[in-house]
């Protein structure tokens, strides 16, 4: 535990919560931080069932796609994305396009089902690390953060528009009774570092359910997250602060010492917000 940091802490900057794509780097950081600040961590369980069943049905959706020639385009994602942008954060449209849709409704579901699952897993971790310990505690995923994986489910074809609006909706709502019951974030730090980064990453991580994980998805994760879902974070009233983590080396180093008592290179950006000026 570092001293100085523990004495420079400011107590109204718990809890806070990390977001970004796969591989970007939040849990070596929250790792690190919450042992520096000997607060608690709420993380996501990267062996959790329902993640292997999701990439199960994401590999058998992705299978359909290819069979019916329905690949990404990265043009049409952006110009859709700022439909998403429009309707979900500015409101200057109320409706997205309708999707011409070749999966199957019984491959489907299990993606409808996953969400709606973790739409309560997720939030239930939360309000058990509220009333188990406070605002000490550091997040490296939060409820909101499921808005992505919706959206990258739509992008792709594998849900229909009425499908996806559902899920936000079910969101909107479950951030809605957190904020209620006062269980927010003081802030959100969102993560960043470049798809091509984070894919090689992946292989370092050696994580079985997402072996499979194509580059394109990395691309998709990363456009969702810096286009539409940090502002409509913003709109539902979440002080993000964004942070360029594309240093490799850092995290390197961080995970290259995860006994060292001290962050090998702290964060500055990071250490800003979290400890008094």
């Amino acid at each position: 535990m570092r001293k100085d940091l523990i004495e420079r802490l400011n107590e109204d900057s718990f809890p806070c919560g990390f977001e970004g794509p796969i591989s970007v780097g939040k849990t070596s950081v929250t790792k690190r931080l919450c042992k520096d600040f000997d607060v608690f961590r709420v993380m996501e369980d990267a062996d959790h069932p329902l993640l292997a069943v999701f990439y199960k049905a994401a590999d058998e959706a992705d299978l359909w796609l290819a069979e019916k020639g329905v690949e990404l385009d990265f043009e049409q994602v952006e110009r859709e994305l700022d439909k998403v942008y429009a309707y979900f954060v500015t409101k200057e449209i109320d409706e997205l396009p309708e999707k011409e849709i070749v999966i199957p409704w019984s491959v489907r579901q299990h993606f409808l089902a996953i969400q709606d699952a973790t739409f309560e897993y997720r939030p239930r971790d939360l309000r058990n690390a509220f009333r188990e310990h406070g605002n000490r505690f550091i997040a490296d995923r939060t409820p909101p953060g499921d808005f992505v994986y919706c959206t990258a489910m739509w992008l792709h074809n594998k849900v229909t528009t009425e499908e996806y609006l559902k899920m936000i909706t079910r969101l909107e709502d479950v951030v809605g009774e957190l904020k209620r019951d006062g269980m927010m974030f003081k802030r959100v730090f969102e993560l960043t570092c470049s798809p091509e980064k984070a894919y090689e990453r992946k292989f370092g991580r050696g994580r079985a359910s997402e072996a499979t994980i194509p580059f394109d998805y990395f691309r998709l994760l990363d456009r969702i997250h810096r286009r539409a879902f940090v502002p409509w974070m913003r709109v539902l009233g979440y002080d993000v602060v964004e942070f360029n983590w594309e240093q490799d080396r850092l995290v390197t180093q961080i995970q290259g010492h995860p006994e060292s008592s001290v962050l090998v290179e702290s964060p500055p950006e990071i250490l800003a917000y979290l400890c008094r000026k």
